[in-house]
């Protein structure tokens, strides 16, 4: 418990840095936030999306049976919701938060 807290600490206070620096915030847990949903655009990488999330979250299939889409989703932090997206030759076509 002390250890899952002071790890918790530690991760907020990482980002509150970051935030105070000016650089951009990445959830250090490995799980979306409405403001990094903000920040992926369409058109945008699939390593870019893991870059803002901070995770490649799940893979939840190719839509169809098409090879070249994949749909991933990315918990959310809070304890409802997630990110979903969708990607064409490995480029964001789709995203909903859920």
């Amino acid at each position: 418990m002390i250890r899952s807290t002071t790890a918790s600490v530690l991760a907020l206070g990482a980002m509150s840095m970051a935030l105070l620096v000016g650089a951009p915030a990445v959830a250090a847990s490995g799980c979306a936030t409405k403001v990094e949903f903000a920040r992926i655009k369409v058109g945008m990488t699939q390593p870019q999306v893991t870059k803002i999330f901070g995770t490649k979250g799940i893979d939840a299939g190719e839509e169809g049976n098409a090879a070249n889409v994949v749909h991933r989703v990315y918990p959310a932090c809070s304890s409802s919701g997630a990110a979903e997206a969708f990607f064409v030759d490995g480029r964001l076509t789709r995203k909903y938060w859920i």
